[in-house]
């Protein structure tokens, strides 16, 4: 930790484009300093946050879409176990088998358009990629009885370490530009840690596949982020070693409210705190760049009486959309992406 990406803005991950060059027009010229490479579900489906990192299994047998579209385990519990003793015993894995987790380009398009964009674009101060979470995609991944597969040990396994080795490939892939990395896991699932519904996992079991997936991306390098679009269990994410996190801050601030003591420690030890203030939604077109600052300002007082030291809250944060902005229109996408950019221009000319 120990960035500064005071005022800086960035984009969570999806676009409704069908063509990655209308995304990436939007994101050089809104958030030129930290860009993000787009995913493009209304293009093709396989570019959908859990879909697209489930290639690895799909090309291995291991996981297989129904008529419908949802991906489950093919084997049970004894063969995933198998397949874990052989997949342990090739590590630690040569360049040519990690490059094996490369992203293929049909599943990708934004993301191999944005590697060549960045070939002729300004340089940006930094690059952000993102990857869905293990619990979110255990959680849409099911095992041969209809059980979501993250309540399954081994499957829970298999998942992580596969979307490890994609983050290490994705993060190497990027060096080629020399620029610091931002990494974002994108955990919507977060909202079920601690309900009393959801007792078939456990907090330790979400921390588990958490940290190894940070692990690894602070072993390449990357800063860390997570990013979760509802309330959650603060005490919990906050305790976990992340770089930053992302929250939809517009539509569930008051989830966030009650745990300022654990937000200031987090940013005490250099976190840093992305705002989630444009909204992605409808509501979007009710706002200014003015009436989204007076609310962050509203916010930030009233994390300051809760007791969170202001000087560091005043620094320690970033910009972004609430969620990604896959189900919105052409005109809305670039209206949140406008006034993303307007409030940090605010911030970074002190008018905020």
């Amino acid at each position: 930790m120990g960035k500064s990406y005071h005022g800086l803005a960035t984009g969570v991950g999806s676009f409704p484009s069908q063509e990655p060059e209308e995304a990436l027009e939007i994101i050089f010229d809104r958030v030129p300093l930290i860009p993000h490479w787009p995913q493009l579900p209304q293009k093709d489906a396989t570019e959908s946050m859990v879909r697209q990192y489930l290639t690895p299994l799909l090309q291995k047998g291991l996981v297989k879409e129904d008529a419908e579209g949802t991906p489950y385990f093919t084997v049970d519990t004894a063969a995933g176990e198998e397949y874990l003793r052989n997949f342990m015993t090739n590590f630690p894995l040569a360049e040519d088998q990690i490059n094996a987790y490369a992203f293929p380009a049909e599943t990708a398009a934004g993301f191999y358009a944005f590697a060549q964009a960045l070939e002729d674009r300004p340089r940006p101060r930094y690059l952000k990629g993102q990857i869905t979470g293990p619990l979110t995609m255990g959680l849409t991944v099911y095992d041969l009885n209809g059980k979501p597969a993250f309540y399954n040990k081994v499957f829970r396994k298999i998942l992580t370490l596969t979307l490890a080795l994609q983050v290490r490939w994705q993060i190497r892939y990027f060096r080629r530009f020399n620029l610091p990395f931002i990494l974002f896991i994108d955990e919507p699932g977060l909202y079920l840690v601690g309900k009393k519904d959801h007792t078939s996992f456990t907090r330790q079991d979400v921390a588990d596949s958490l940290r190894h997936l940070l692990s690894v991306a602070q072993e390449e390098g990357a800063e860390v982020g997570v990013h979760t679009c509802a309330g959650t269990d603060w005490t919990f994410l906050f305790a976990l070693p992340f770089d930053i996190v992302n929250l939809d801050i517009y539509h569930f601030f008051s989830t966030l409210l009650p745990f300022a003591v654990e937000l200031d420690s987090f940013l005490a030890r250099g976190g840093t705190l992305a705002w989630g203030l444009i909204p992605t939604s409808r509501e979007v077109q009710e706002h200014t760049a003015e009436s989204l600052a007076a609310l962050m300002r509203n916010y930030q007082e009233q994390l300051i009486q809760a007791g969170v030291e202001a000087k560091r809250l005043k620094r320690q944060y970033l910009l972004t959309p609430s969620c990604g902005a896959g189900t919105l229109t052409a005109q809305e996408v670039r209206r949140v992406y406008r006034l993303l950019q307007e409030v940090s221009s605010k911030i970074l000319t002190g008018e905020l």
